[in-house]
């Protein structure tokens, strides 16, 4: 378990979900875990493996909140496992997580933080539910638009079009400034 921050911050955990693998990155499916690994290069925490946890996990301090980030190294569908993993290991409980993942219920581009929210027919969230028991957590929802027409499941896994790329450094600036303050809040009781 990591040490509390100078100010005696209990640690917090943003975990940012995604498929694994080079063939999803940058798809509307995976935008939770790249904001996180960019959250993680903008503070120089640095990714590694831990054993049994399945996820990248990388350690830092924000101003003098404590952090741990984690990239789930399974699918969407499976990421309860990894979530649970990831609490029992740094030892602490779900109100002190934050998840990030694409929405298509938030209109494209904006960003919404919400505590107990539902999980919106997201697979992620359902797996993570299935596991923990409970929504008691942060959830960090990314407007990734919805699909005029076919298959949700389809549209969720293309890449970003290239007028969306464009875009896409000011939402994922606007997720990490709200991460940082997230980070330096109050915890949730």
């Amino acid at each position: 378990m990591d040490e509390p921050g100078q100010g005696g911050c209990p640690l917090r955990v943003v975990v940012g979900l995604g498929n694994p693998g080079p063939e999803y990155e940058w798809t509307r499916h995976s935008i939770g875990a790249q904001i996180v690994k960019a959250f993680a290069e903008r503070h120089h925490c640095r990714f590694h493996s831990e054993k049994g946890v399945e996820a990248q996990v990388a350690k830092g301090v924000v101003g003098d909140q404590p952090v741990t980030l984690a990239v789930p190294r399974v699918y969407m569908n499976e990421s309860g496992r990894a979530v649970s993993r990831l609490l029992r290991y740094v030892g602490v409980d779900e109100k002190s997580l934050m998840v990030v993942i694409d929405d298509i219920e938030t209109p494209w581009g904006q960003v919404k933080i919400a505590f107990a929210g539902g999980t919106r027919g997201h697979n992620g969230l359902r797996s993570i539910q299935g596991l923990l028991g409970t929504m008691e957590f942060s959830q960090m929802r990314v407007g990734v638009g919805r699909p005029g027409s076919g298959n949700v499941a389809d549209y969720v896994l293309r890449r970003f079009s290239a007028e969306e790329m464009i875009e896409l450094p000011a939402l994922m600036e606007r997720a990490l400034v709200m991460i940082e303050e997230w980070l330096l809040e109050k915890p949730v009781d």
